[in-house]
């Protein structure tokens, strides 16, 4: 950066052939990424896109109060700042970014990226896409300009316990891959700058059995309102979205994407469709919390015949407060008809002024007149939704521009043992990789492979290629209904534990697991466990019952 001769506090950068040879494998780079993350003291100044305005200065963005006017000269290529009267060579740091990604490791196998920070780059801030085995684990990614990570066209590929913010685009993309796994990451304020429906928190096209379990998508900044947490689209099959939170941001579940599995996900705050299907089939969408949204539970394209809108189900969901709680069109052939999609057994607590919703073009103020207008909701309820029945956990998130506002996510209400691909033992004993292996005893096959001698060590991969062996004794689990448990939040459901005939319990205990939970500096956490237990021998001197809890920072380098 050099004085502009007779001005004071006016600093000039050329900026021609600066950027990073990457963007000229990309026939559209040269036109799209144009020299706009300019940052003065760590506060960029200047948007994504910059143009020659006729020669008229720009002000700084507001994150950066304080700091200078800009102004680009397209025709020269030069960036123009004025600093006030400080010198960036002396009293300062004046910064552009030029890399067009961070981390470059795409058609890759068996790479492990862990606690890396990749900041500032103009396209993405990793990228490991059609890779084999990849695992990408307790990284962040600030200040990217298209996608925070990406990991496409790969099989398997494991994404945990990552942090994407402040980027202008979309945070997670695996799109075209199988069997790929996102566990408790973090996407937040995303969408700041590029315009369009791209951009989303995790985003798949395609692709087979992508895992979505407990990541949150907090608070997209598209002004345009386009912007959404939970995004599938095109020819995918089985993807699950279980424990996810999708905050002022929604779940989009798109044509022709089939056999999705969305349990267990709170959206909270969106103005927009906070659980919505579009002309594809065959969904399931149960036990999901909706709160303070536009509308609850939707199906959009209903009319459509490729493929034929049908066979999706929304059933024991809770929806409260939203202006409209379900609404669905007619069916392919019959526009005043709606028979082969379904919803049973919601609960609603509609807004004041709201209506309980529309079915194949009808709108139905109450849920009396709905159910004898569609022959739906049987088992529904129109009922006050309290939170506190719910097994809810209330968190707070830090993050650039975050207001630290409470938002609810379930924990893990099916009491579920194991964690996600993660063998057989308790999810708190051993994290596991993408396979389920590292923790097994010597000789044990991982999850998807089979041994060719079943006798060597001391289990063999069994049935569906899952471990087995003379210790695998965790034994059974089971969800009956009880009376509530006085003095306790306990109602309703209680976890059964028991042994095989003929077998005890690991002596190593059983474990059940709590996702990844974010907070914010200075918070008080209170943890509590509730237990009511009968005929229990001890297995080992001093058992008990114990909750592990383990502290991480950004980007997991201090626990």
């Amino acid at each position: 950066w050099q004085p502009v001769e007779g001005k004071p506090g006016l600093y000039a950068q050329p900026l021609r052939g600066v950027f990073d040879e990457v963007l000229r494998e990309d026939r559209t780079s040269i036109e799209k990424f144009e020299p706009g993350y300019v940052y003065w003291n760590d506060a960029r100044i200047a948007p994504y896109r910059v143009r020659d305005e006729q020669g008229l200065w720009q002000p700084a963005l507001p994150e950066a109060a304080g700091a200078p006017a800009w102004h680009y000269d397209a025709s020269n290529q030069v960036f123009y700042a004025h600093l006030g009267g400080a010198d960036p060579r002396r009293e300062g740091q004046m910064e552009l970014a030029v890399r067009a990604c961070g981390i470059h490791a795409p058609a890759t196998r068996k790479v492990t990226l862990r606690k890396l920070w990749v900041r500032r780059t103009t396209g993405t801030g990793i990228e490991t896409g059609a890779s084999e085995d990849n695992i990408i684990e307790d990284c962040r990614v600030t200040q990217a300009r298209w996608t925070g990570i990406r990991a496409g066209t790969s099989e398997p590929i494991t994404i945990r316990r990552c942090r994407v913010d402040d980027v202008d685009g979309r945070g997670i993309d695996t799109t075209c891959s199988h069997r790929a796994l996102l566990l408790d990451n973090v996407v937040a304020d995303f969408s700041k700058a590029l315009r369009g429906y791209f951009n989303y928190a995790y985003i798949v096209f395609g692709g087979k059995f992508n895992e979505f379990y407990n990541n949150l998508a907090l608070r997209p900044r598209d002004a345009e309102g386009l912007a959404g947490g939970f995004w599938t689209d095109c020819a995918g099959v089985g993807h699950l979205w279980l424990g996810n939170a999708a905050v002022h941001c929604n779940f989009y579940i798109e044509a022709p994407s089939v056999n999705n599995l969305v349990q267990w996900n709170t959206v909270w705050r969106t103005p927009n469709q906070a659980l919505y299907l579009r002309q594809n089939y065959a969904n399931m969408v149960r036990e999901n919390l909706v709160a303070h949204s536009g509308s609850g539970l939707v199906i959009g394209s209903t009319e459509a015949s490729q493929p034929i809108v049908s066979g999706n189900v929304f059933i024991q969901n809770w929806i409260k407060q939203t202006r409209s709680g379900i609404n669905i069109g007619g069916e392919y052939g019959c526009v005043n008809e709606q028979r082969l999609n379904f919803a049973q057994a919601n609960v609603y607590e509609i807004a004041a002024g709201g209506i309980l919703g529309a079915w194949a073009g009808r709108s139905y103020r109450t849920l009396e007149e709905f159910r004898a207008g569609t022959g739906q909701e049987t088992l529904g309820r129109e009922a006050e939704i309290d939170y506190g029945a719910l097994g809810l956990v209330w968190v707070r998130a830090d993050y650039p521009g975050g207001s630290h506002e409470p938002f609810p996510v379930f924990g893990n209400p099916g009491f579920e043992r194991q964690g996600t691909r993660h063998g057989t033992e308790p999810y708190f004993w051993r994290r596991g990789d993408a396979s389920g292996a590292d923790g097994f005893p010597n000789e044990w096959a991982p999850g998807h492979a089979f041994r060719t001698n079943p006798f060597v060590g001391q289990g063999f991969a069994g049935e569906c290629g899952r471990p087995s062996g003379w210790n695998e004794q965790l034994g059974w689990s089971r969800w009956p209904s009880i009376a509530p448990v006085e003095g306790t939040p306990v109602g309703g459901l209680v976890l059964h534990l028991g042994s095989f005939p003929e077998r005890t319990l690991d002596a190593r205990g059983v474990g059940c697991w709590s996702p990844s939970l974010p907070t914010v500096p200075g918070a008080e956490i209170d943890v509590a466990l509730w237990m009511r237990i009968t005929n229990v021998t001890a297995t080992a001197a001093g058992g008990g019952a114990v909750a592990y809890i383990e502290w991480s920072d950004w980007p997991g380098k201090r626990k």
